[in-house]
């Protein structure tokens, strides 16, 4: 698997697939007019395509459907199989509906209808890079808020609303008898017995 590459400043390394030159030339330009963040490569074949991403890691592929030899949804699955963290765009005409539900039940990040535009293409861009580096800062504070749960010796629960338990540190599995795989999914009322109220005296 190809671990992920994340450039200096905020460049992104765009590789374009398209077998029309004229349309490839037009986007690669386009696009690297647009924006200076983007270092946008091309290639007019799948095959082609594949043997660049081995050479330099990319973070997005925009790709169209139909393709001379290997389609655009065979070279994303190869490159989502080989770097997961990849954003793949793929662009499709309007008479191509069932290859484009299967491109979405892939992996595919984004796509586009035909004809395409520079300024839509580089918008779903944008989009797409602002949502995969949320996910990532996501991804980052969610495990460095597990890795202090983990490290503190007191137990810690932690409840969804409907009170089942979605995480339990190590130390909450030993105060309760419990291992930290068995307590997810458990209701918290299963472990911890609620005080009864007091009732009126004399």
């Amino acid at each position: 698997m190809i671990t992920p590459h994340y450039h200096n400043k905020t460049t992104s390394k765009v590789l374009l697939v398209e077998d029309e030159t004229r349309l490839r030339n037009s986007l690669q330009r386009g696009l690297t007019a647009l924006n200076d963040d983007l270092e946008v490569l091309s290639s007019p074949s799948a095959e082609e395509a594949e043997k660049l991403f081995h050479e330099a890691h990319f973070d997005l592929l925009v790709t169209d459907l139909v393709l001379p030899g290997m389609n655009g949804l065979e070279l994303i699955k190869k490159i989502k199989k080989a770097s997961p963290d990849t954003i793949c765009i793929i662009i499709t005409g309007l008479a191509e509906v069932d290859s484009t539900i299967k491109a979405l039940q892939s992996g595919v990040d984004n796509f586009l209808k035909k004809p395409v535009s520079i300024n839509e293409l580089h918008l779903v861009i944008q989009k797409s890079i602002r949502e995969k580096t949320f996910y990532r800062h996501h991804l980052e504070i969610q495990q460095n808020f597990i890795e202090f749960l983990n490290s503190t010796p007191d137990g810690m629960i932690i409840c969804d609303l409907n009170n089942l338990i979605i995480f339990s540190n190590e130390s909450a599995a030993r105060l309760t008898g419990f291992s930290t795989e068995d307590l997810v999914n458990l209701n918290i009322t299963e472990i911890i017995m609620p005080t009864p109220a007091l009732g009126n005296i004399g």
